[in-house]
């Protein structure tokens, strides 16, 4: 391997070494264990060259002599690979680009300059400010029942099971379930208002547990959802109704039961714990929940624009399976 290698103190201006070509002579690699040439030694960057010229600029403690050295060392490094000429064919490609690498942080480091002629450090890389943390929602209001209490007329002698059930809920606890298979199901009556008639249907409520991680910011680990019977046995559902209601042991020959078992809404829904007892469905119809006993109470008023005071579905359910 030819370099070139000072051998005097000659020609030292600002710190950097630039021996005439008459002062210069050949030295083998350092290393003679291998036979690869180094990119650096060709471009006369490494510490036997101008390298250490640059080193003591280094050292001087100023930014503005460290840039400088580094400069003299990129453009000393091209103008050896450029006298070199023929006799650089032994340098590998990676090599080349190697060494025009590190003249080329050397020059550009030299003309990046402002119109005041000081020379800029270019920091390599901008720390980006860490994302401030998310902050979840605060927590949607309760609804106060009240009003709807008195828009359905409800009494002492009221005969709507939607009136009951509305005192229920303004009575009831905040609902926390324990399901130790993950899933739980429950059946009961639903209670639809319209234009002040009310009419009872079999419907079935559904809950899952799901991990915290896909719940949401600021939503429960828990989805729900509800649906009917099909009318198929519709009849076994109000006998499976009444049963879990007193407590009882549903009869295996139930033709609804199976159907229970197995009920997975179509559109399960998200929750939200209320700034009071209820939890709401995550859903565009207002849905709210609240233990009352062994029940879940449903309450879901009508928010349509033709609908009359009152309107709205109410819904109790007994646990079923879970």
């Amino acid at each position: 391997m030819l370099r070139t290698v000072p051998t005097g103190r000659d020609n030292v201006s600002g710190g950097g070494y630039n021996p005439p070509p008459e002062r210069q002579r050949p030295q083998r690699d350092s290393n003679p264990c291998y036979s690869l040439e180094r990119a650096v030694s060709w471009a006369g960057l490494d510490d036997r060259d101008q390298l250490s010229g640059a080193k003591a600029s280094l050292r001087s403690g100023s930014a503005q002599a460290k840039v400088t050295g580094l400069c003299r060392v990129g453009l000393a490094g091209l103008a050896s690979v450029g006298e070199l000429g023929e006799s650089a064919v032994m340098l590998s490609r990676p090599g080349v680009y190697v060494a025009l690498l590190a003249v080329h942080i050397g020059s550009s480091a030299c003309t990046d300059k402002k119109a005041t002629g000081k020379t800029q450090v270019v920091p390599s890389a901008v720390v980006s400010a860490p994302a401030p943390p998310e902050v979840a929602p605060p927590a949607p209001a309760d609804t106060d029942v009240t009003g709807t209490i008195k828009s359905l007329g409800c009494g002492k002698n009221a005969t709507k099971q939607a009136c009951r059930l509305l005192e229920d809920f303004s009575k009831g606890t905040r609902w926390n379930p324990t399901l130790p298979g993950g899933e739980g199901r429950w059946v009961g009556y639903t209670y639809t208002i319209k234009h002040g008639a009310e009419q009872r249907s079999a419907g079935l409520f559904w809950t899952k547990r799901i991990p915290t991680s896909q719940a949401g910011l600021g939503r429960l680990a828990l989805k729900v959802g509800t649906g009917e019977f099909p009318a198929t046995v519709a009849e076994h559902a109000l006998k499976l109704i009444a049963t879990l209601a007193r407590g009882d042991q549903p009869s295996r020959r139930n033709q609804a039961a199976p159907f229970a078992e197995a009920f997975v809404p179509e559109k399960p829904f998200g929750t939200v714990a209320t700034d009071g007892a209820s939890i709401r469905f995550v859903a565009t119809e207002e849905v709210l929940i609240r233990q009352s006993g062994r029940r879940v109470v449903l309450v879901a008023p009508t928010q349509a624009s033709d609908g009359a005071a009152g309107d709205g579905r109410y819904s109790e359910y007994w646990l079923s399976n879970w």
